[in-house]
């Protein structure tokens, strides 16, 4: 995410700027201009006028690569659950995306998001790195409330959504994906679909 914020200079001496955010997800990375530049706080010692900047902020979740990170997601509905997969034997192809109690020796609660934050393949540990979740429908079809979400070898595409209580789980190249989300569909321990992002449900985030 971003912060704006305004320094006014002294040329030739670099500013003291104190970052101070309560997001543990995201971290400092600089700042940008209106223009695109980047700067940090040693190159804004060599400006020669006051400048309008933005604070960049960066998951600190996301991975480059399979299996660099792995995160756990709890539901803000009820942070004792977790997302993960249905428990099935042998291959997890097709296994649905649920929330269960969490279980920090449960590989089915490990995610590892590889990508950027506006895109990234969604990998379940129990799964392996041949299966990631999606959300499957028919070619030229929207997204609905209630779509279930499973593992498949056709690898969905998702993005990070600030919102209301934290973050939502969303997936890309529908026209109306933009306000829903993977939701803890029916409750604790429900399956993984598809839900609005509004204030009424935290089950979403």
């Amino acid at each position: 995410y971003t912060a704006s914020m305004s320094v006014e200079l002294t040329s030739g001496v670099a500013p003291e700027i104190d970052i101070t955010h309560e997001n543990k997800l995201f971290e400092f990375a600089g700042f940008i201009d209106a223009d695109g530049n980047a700067y940090d706080v040693a190159n804004l010692a060599n400006a020669t006028q006051n400048i309008e900047l933005t604070a960049n902020f960066v998951p600190t979740f996301i991975s480059e690569t399979y299996g660099e990170k792995w995160v756990r997601f709890t539901n803000c509905s009820n942070t004792s659950y977790s997302a993960g997969l249905e428990i099935v034997e042998g291959e997890y192809v097709d296994s649905k995306g649920k929330t269960a109690i969490m279980d920090f020796s449960a590989e089915n609660q490990l995610w590892c998001l590889v990508g950027t934050y506006d895109n990234f393949i969604l990998y379940n540990k129990a799964a392996g790195e041949n299966y990631a979740l999606n959300v499957p429908i028919a070619e030229n079809s929207s997204y609905a409330n209630g779509t279930e979400s499973k593992m498949a070898a056709d690898k969905g595409a998702w993005k990070i959504k600030s919102g209301h209580y934290g973050i939502a789980l969303v997936p890309i190249a529908k026209t109306n994906a933009s306000e829903l989300a993977v939701n803890m569909y029916g409750g604790n321990g429900g399956y993984l679909k598809l839900y609005t992002t509004g204030k009424e449900d935290k089950g979403s985030y």
